[in-house]
């Protein structure tokens, strides 16, 4: 992300100075993480990575619906089978570069 700065502060420090935190994170695309028992629980971001954090998560669900799709063809083959064809055609691959190796 394009974050200029990061700081953690406690999520009641926050609570506390909400007005200045979301002033700053506006103002400076500032990152604040969240903190309360020592845990991270949460993040303020500015507009600009909020995008990018937005972008980068529609990139994700898109791959991850191409994903599915691709597996639910295989849906009914049992993984054993996957696996040999898998290896197959990974030997394949290779007995084909190791030939165009060996005849430059």
């Amino acid at each position: 992300m394009s974050s200029s700065t990061e700081e953690t502060m406690k999520a009641s420090e926050v609570r506390n100075n909400w007005s200045q935190v979301i002033k700053n994170v506006f103002t400076t695309n500032s990152l604040v993480i969240l903190e309360k028992s020592c845990l991270t629980v949460g993040a303020i971001v500015g507009p600009q990575d909020l995008q990018i954090l937005r972008a980068h998560r529609e990139k994700i669900a898109r791959r991850k619906k191409l994903l599915e799709g691709m597996w639910q063809k295989f849906e009914d083959v049992p993984e054993g089978e996957i696996e040999r064809e898998i290896e197959k055609a990974r030997i394949e691959i290779w007995e084909e570069e190791n030939k165009k190796q060996h005849q430059s």
